[in-house]
């Protein structure tokens, strides 16, 4: 691979950009602001400290991954895209938002003929008692998890060729504490009329 689009720039989207170039992948990282600079992670034991900003071959595009004629010209000369663009931390919006998002950028993928790779979380098997592989049913024991399933079911039967690489995102070192569920639900507790 020597090129690639990165949808979104969170948490998953960063280190997926600084891995890729530190491998000599020319990234497009593509965000609704297209920002100037890339973010750096703080500096520190285990931090990418000034990488990301000093690698030349990332560039930075504006693109709605809700809009296809954006993305069409944001993926113009990549080899994959990994999408990496999220929804706000409420179940309800992720069945509202995420769908039609995911649809739009598969279909974007399909038409272009390259692929997607879907960073995906653990929500849809959160009722497994063992090791999650290729062949474990869904499990899912609440609205995200099944949310979860439903997107993971339709890139199965959408035409686009597409991957979901299922981790556990809580720590790593480009994790931020407004993006870490162990801080939102342990560490800082809930109201109890916060969303779900």
């Amino acid at each position: 691979m020597k090129s690639a689009l990165v949808i979104g720039y969170g948490q998953i989207g960063s280190e997926i950009a600084f891995q890729l170039t530190a491998a000599g992948v020319h990234v497009a990282v593509a965000t609704r602001s297209a920002p100037a600079a890339v973010p750096v992670v703080a500096a520190g034991p285990g931090s990418a400290d000034s990488a990301y900003a000093d690698h030349a071959t990332i560039d930075r595009v504006r693109a709605d991954a809700t809009d296809p004629d954006q993305l069409r010209e944001a993926a113009a000369g990549s080899e994959v895209i990994f999408a990496c663009v999220h929804a706000p931390y409420d179940s309800r919006v992720w069945a509202q938002v995420l769908p039609q998002m995911e649809k739009t950028i598969m279909d974007v993928a399909a038409e272009l003929g390259m692929p997607v790779i879907f960073p995906e979380s653990v929500y849809a098997f959160a009722g497994l008692h063992s090791a999650v592989t290729e062949s474990s049913p869904f499990a899912p024991v609440e609205e995200k998890g099944r949310i979860r399933q439903q997107l993971m079911e339709a890139r199965l039967e959408h035409p686009a060729t597409s991957a979901s690489i299922i981790a556990g995102d809580l720590l790593g070192r480009s994790a931020q504490p407004w993006s870490s569920v162990v801080k939102m639900c342990i560490t800082t507790p809930m109201s109890p009329t916060a969303s779900p």
